[in-house]
């Protein structure tokens, strides 16, 4: 489908995804909008095929940086570096009746600023350690899916 959108696009010159979905956008805007759409309706289309496939017993978590919303993903100030990428509330919202709860799980800012502390990486991993959430808002996250699961087991 990428190569009908962008006939114009030698795509094996592409190693990383964000880099291609990078130039892609700045390639054309308005093409772009297609892609997002299909990556939309595929990403939900498999979640609900997972969800059935694991019951309704699940719990789904969302675990970013930013609460979940339906703003345009242009709106973030770096959109191609936001995670999850093109995921809305209402994607999420569409899921709920498949899922025992949905836990939305944003770090606090004591627990992004300790940063990489506790984490085990060598030294060509550390900007991409320094740019993940770290064991402090792992553990918020397991906190909040261990309060949510409690009443169910």
């Amino acid at each position: 489908m990428l190569q009908a959108i962008y006939n114009d696009v030698d795509f094996s010159e592409f190693t990383f995804t964000r880099h291609m979905l990078g130039t892609l956008y700045k390639l054309s805007p308005e093409r772009f909008d297609i892609v997002v759409s299909e990556l939309r309706e595929a990403w939900v289309a498999r979640m609900k095929n997972m969800l059935g496939q694991i019951g309704p017993r699940a719990v789904l978590m969302w675990f970013a940086r930013d609460a979940m919303s339906d703003d345009q993903w242009q709106s973030h100030k770096n959109p191609l570096q936001v995670d999850p990428l093109f995921i809305t509330k209402s994607m999420i919202e569409e899921l709920r009746g498949l899922v025992l709860d949905v836990v939305e799980v944003v770090p606090t800012n004591v627990a992004i600023r300790m940063g990489t502390q506790g984490m085990y990486f060598s030294s060509m991993q550390a900007k991409a350690a320094s740019e993940m959430l770290g064991v402090a808002c792992h553990a918020e996250a397991s906190g909040a899916v261990a309060q949510a699961i409690r009443p169910y087991v």
